[in-house]
């Protein structure tokens, strides 16, 4: 079976993982993979040169003779830990965990400027976000544990549109799997399809209408102006 195969194959098994483990007797304590671990887990630095950021994270790595298949972890939409920590539960380490123990080396990593990593999160995009996966990529080919020819990205939210910026731009990418990424144009993920917030009772239609516009306009300028500095002048003219 080919890494990507199994790779999907893992995630389908894992969601059903993720959902028992989520639970417990009293359905309020989530559960998450304790020590000793059957792999190895080792705390890791690495930078990505282009952008000036030091990225931290961990690397899982089975027990047994590589070198192994690897993926590295793009984490969703906001200011995230290696773990993707949110209410109690830690979902990129029962990932790790599970692709682990099939015999996929897996890259968890701080977003920049959380946890231990170094730069901005509040300044980058995510095209930066791509570049920072990017990176990881090439500190994995330079671990001799690691198959430099299967190492792939798995992408959660956000990360589901980071990875395949990143395999556009490289052929280090043996695979992408996105989880719940857009399946929409940028335009369309920022205004809205037309349909859900329409509903929304709480939302005055015509505060709904005024922000649909202002977002039309900018959306506009943002497509035809080539200039960045340009665009946010007109922008800032028109707020």
């Amino acid at each position: 079976m080919s890494i990507l195969n199994r790779t999907i194959v893992a995630f389908a098994v894992v969601i059903m993982k993720l959902t028992i483990c989520a639970a417990t007797e009293n359905g309020r304590v989530p559960k998450e993979p304790r020590p000793p671990y059957p792999y190895y887990a080792e705390e890791v630095v690495f930078e990505n040169v282009k952008d000036g950021v030091r990225l931290a994270g961990t690397l899982t790595i089975p027990f047994s003779k590589g070198p192994f298949p690897a993926a590295v972890l793009c984490t969703g939409t906001g200011p995230q830990d290696r773990d993707e920590t949110a209410f109690g539960h830690k979902p990129f380490r029962l990932l790790a965990d599970y692709l682990t123990r099939l015999g996929i080396a897996v890259l968890r990593v701080d977003d920049r400027g959380v946890g231990n990593s170094t730069g901005s999160f509040s300044e980058a995009t995510s095209e930066d976000f791509a570049s920072d996966a990017l990176a990881g990529i090439k500190y994995l080919k330079t671990r001799k544990e690691i198959a430099p020819e299967k190492i792939g990205l798995l992408g959660h939210s956000e990360g589901g549109l980071i990875a395949p910026i990143v395999a556009a731009q490289s052929n280090d990418v043996a695979f992408v799997v996105m989880m719940a990424g857009p399946g929409l144009k940028g335009e369309q993920v920022v205004i809205g399809a037309g349909g859900i917030e329409s509903e929304a009772e709480w939302i005055d239609d015509e505060l709904l209408a005024q922000n649909r516009d202002a977002q039309e306009r900018i959306l506009t300028i943002i497509k035809q102006e080539k200039d960045p500095g340009v665009g946010r002048d007109k922008n800032s003219e028109r707020s």
